[in-house]
């Protein structure tokens, strides 16, 4: 009789459009001729579907020449030899539609055709199955003035929910781990976008009847937790269709922001495009530059951009040697505006915001109150800095603050900027062109930074070099002047008076942050003369 111990599954479901176990498989693996890759059928007593192995993988680690440089040659560094293999099981789902789930061992997602791979499989199950008062960790996704994945996991006795991790309105839940009980069965569930890891004490003969149960979990109707409902998935093919259009219109056209990053938290050093151009400066390293390169040099078609921006691939490579790539498609973070809704492109699949979710940041921009300052209109054209110079003009006895040099490690790595214009009547002006989410971002982190400084009794000092620097009064900010006589001013160079999805999310959590510690915040739209 077969001893059950703890076993960790990693799964993944395939679309219908995944006919046989081979379907599922890489083009290379495809050709039984020319592939490496050994393969065979499953007894009948595990289920229908087959087993797919790549042995005796070599690959030389990365850091080899270095170390074998330090130590003269005199000790060898061997090449490290690997494995990697797929089991592909064929279910019938509750409308009796014919299914193909993955289970991967080692690195066999690498045999996989990303193409045919269900992307919320992991995220769904976990959202349904794991009780609010079962979650252990979450993984998120969160939008300031970068995009930023972290893994918080619950300490302590109290069992926290999701809300306990998400702190502010700008993190989002990317994956969760937790318990999940199906009658005396107990699992740990680790669900995250398309994965999902399951660890369990059980025989290996009932892995098969755990796939049916997550197939017919995820393939049925159910309530879903709410923490899933800010961003939902698109997936109706002629809407990706449209977005996939409107995405590389609005890059071609400079309408829309994009970032590149890897799915997991990996440096954009360590990515690169291989096979963008063939003309490629050799000096242009960073996807982002790259792409942008191509755009400004080869000015192609939006049907050829989004072409290569779906088969074009980004490559990273780790310590070891082992090479991994995805499409540069799934490596894009993107806001896209497409018939008034507001749609997210993260890991190759299209979000749209909730309407509620939207109305709630919009409501929290809206309720900022106006300065009212009535600053001058920016010239066409015009830096930043001359900008700053006419309005300080402006304001009666307000004056540019130049303090740069100042900092605090406890509070952020690098300098930190008190504001960019102050007046006697203790307002701290912040202004910033609105040309794009990371300028607007970059705003709002910065007053953020510099008011928890400025804080009543937290940094003495930064408020004296501030007094110094300014040459008002003694009683301008001295101790005894508390957070709620201060304001703080978001000035903003904008022809039109709205934010882009991803600069609301920034602002809404800036102002969270301002209120709750007593500053007093307000918006300053500036307009621009027309040329």
């Amino acid at each position: 009789m077969e001893n059950k111990r703890s076993y960790t599954i990693s799964i993944r479901l395939h679309s219908l459009s995944v006919k046989r176990c081979d379907d599922v498989l890489k083009s290379i693996y495809r050709d039984d001729e020319k592939s490496k890759l050994s393969s065979t059928i499953l007894s009948k007593n595990i289920g229908k579907g087959k087993a797919y192995a790549l042995s005796e993988q070599r690959s030389v680690p990365k850091w080899r020449d270095e170390f074998e440089h330090f130590s003269a040659g005199k000790i060898k560094i061997m090449e490290n030899v690997y494995s990697k293999a797929l089991v592909v099981i064929e279910l019938k789902d509750s409308l009796k539609q014919t299914r193909f789930l993955s289970i991967s061992f080692g690195r066999g997602n690498s045999l996989l055709d990303e193409a045919t791979i269900v992307g919320d499989f992991g995220k769904i199950i976990a959202a349904k199955k794991i009780a609010k008062n079962m979650i252990r960790s979450v993984g998120t996704m969160e939008i300031s003035d970068a995009i930023i994945q972290s893994n918080k996991q619950a300490v302590g006795s109290n069992s926290p929910s999701v809300d306990d991790f998400l702190k502010v309105p700008s993190e989002f839940p990317s994956s969760i781990a937790g318990i999940s009980r199906n009658g005396s069965v107990e699992t740990k569930l680790e669900g995250s976008g398309e994965l999902l890891k399951i660890t369990r004490t059980m025989n290996l003969s009932e892995i098969v009847g755990d796939l049916k149960y997550y197939l017919k979990e995820y393939t049925e109707k159910g309530t879903v937790a709410d923490w899933i409902s800010r961003l939902s998935k698109v997936s109706a093919s002629q809407v990706k269709k449209e977005l996939g259009n409107a995405l590389a219109n609005q890059i071609i056209n400079t309408k829309t922001d994009f970032g590149i990053a890897w799915p997991t938290y990996t440096p954009t050093t360590l990515l690169s495009i291989v096979d963008l151009s063939k003309k490629m400066p050799e000096n242009i390293i960073e996807p982002l530059d790259q792409l942008k390169w191509y755009i400004n040099k080869q000015k192609p078609s939006t049907e050829t951009l989004l072409n290569k921006i779906k088969s074009s691939h980004v490559r990273t490579e780790d310590e070891f040697g082992q090479i991994e790539s995805r499409t540069l498609f799934k490596c894009m973070v993107v806001e896209v505006y497409q018939k008034k809704k507001r749609y997210l492109l993260f890991n190759g699949d299209w979000f749209e915001a909730s309407k509620e979710f939207y109305e709630e940041l919009k409501k929290s921009v809206d309720s900022v109150p106006a300065a009212n300052l009535h600053l001058p209109r920016a010239k066409p054209n015009e830096y930043e800095t001359d900008y700053n110079y006419r309005a300080t003009k402006s304001l009666k006895g307000a004056v540019e603050l130049h303090l740069t040099g100042y900092t605090n490690a406890a509070v952020a790595r690098g300098s930190i900027e008190p504001a960019d214009i102050v007046t006697p009547d203790r307002k701290f002006i912040y202004v910033k062109y609105g040309t794009s989410s990371a300028n607007l971002s970059h705003l709002f982190m910065q007053a953020y930074v510099a008011a928890q400084l400025l804080s009543q009794d937290v940094d003495k000092n930064f408020r004296t070099e501030i007094s110094k620097s300014t040459g008002f009064s003694n009683d301008f900010l001295n101790e005894s002047v508390q957070n709620n006589q201060i304001e703080i001013i978001f000035a903003i160079i904008k022809k039109n008076r709205s934010l882009p999805f991803f600069s609301m999310i920034s602002f809404a959590e800036a102002i969270r942050s301002l209120k709750v510690m007593n500053f007093k915040p307000e918006i300053e739209w500036i307009d621009t003369e027309k040329s």
